[in-house]
């Protein structure tokens, strides 16, 4: 493995991942001693299973670096099948009690990608109206207590956004499953993403990527796979 500057080693992720969050990623044609260089770094931030999808069609795909890659693109890939089944049950639970959630940020972020598995999370952020917040909190609590993994936010604020019933109107419910799921509407998750971007530091190439993602989804939501985005007076 080279060694190289700071400097250097983010131009090589920033070339790397350009384009990678397309359905048809660009022509790759890289030395596998760069490869070698940033894919630890591309590891510990999140950024793996999207470097397998970059190189899954190179010549670098056979060599030792692309199987690690590959094997965080599996696992992945797994934990979102998990996460599909927690989904479900989370909005069953919380709508029971009349309240209306929107899941944001890591799974959202997720759909923006060409195949699931792509873009890890850990956490489902969930935000409910903050005249909800409480009771909801205590059903979070339960789920939590079964290894749900679910931060729970009070209206938008956090990611800068406080009108609430106006994001609710442009809100969309997209079929996942058995469950119709609450989203927010593509210039809201764009907001959101790029809030979160910079409020963190931007110390994570994944979350420029979300960036990129969002803003090339929002011109191609398919309105096929939207239920409404009418009906968001439940619970208030």
């Amino acid at each position: 493995m080279k060694t190289t500057s700071p400097i250097e080693t983010g131009g090589l992720v920033a070339a790397f991942l350009a384009g990678v969050w397309r359905s048809c990623t660009p022509s790759l044609d890289w030395p596998n001693v760069d490869l070698q260089t940033i894919a630890p770094l591309l590891l510990q931030t999140g950024a793996g299973p999207l470097a397998w999808w970059r190189v899954r069609e190179s010549d670098l795909q056979t060599s030792a670096t692309a199987t690690e890659l590959r094997q965080a693109y599996r696992l992945n890939a797994l934990n979102h099948q998990i996460h599909q089944g927690k989904v479900d049950k989370i909005f069953a639970a919380v709508r029971a009690a009349g309240i209306e959630p929107i899941l944001i940020k890591g799974w959202s972020a997720a759909r923006c990608y060409p195949a699931p598995g792509l873009r890890p999370y850990g956490d489902l952020d969930i935000c409910v109206r903050r005249k909800d917040f409480e009771r909801a909190t205590k059903i979070v609590d339960n789920l939590n207590g079964l290894k749900y993994q679910i931060d729970l936010h009070s209206g938008f604020a956090k990611f800068g956004i406080r009108a609430e019933e106006d994001l609710y109107a442009r809100s969309l419910l997209i079929r996942d499953g058995e469950t119709d799921v609450r989203i927010l509407g593509p210039e809201d998750h764009l907001r959101v993403v790029c809030f979160h971007l910079m409020r963190e530091g931007a110390w994570r190439a994944l979350w420029l990527v979300d960036v990129a993602a969002a803003l090339e989804s929002a011109r191609r939501v398919s309105i096929g796979t939207i239920v409404s985005a009418k009906d968001c007076n439940r619970g208030r």
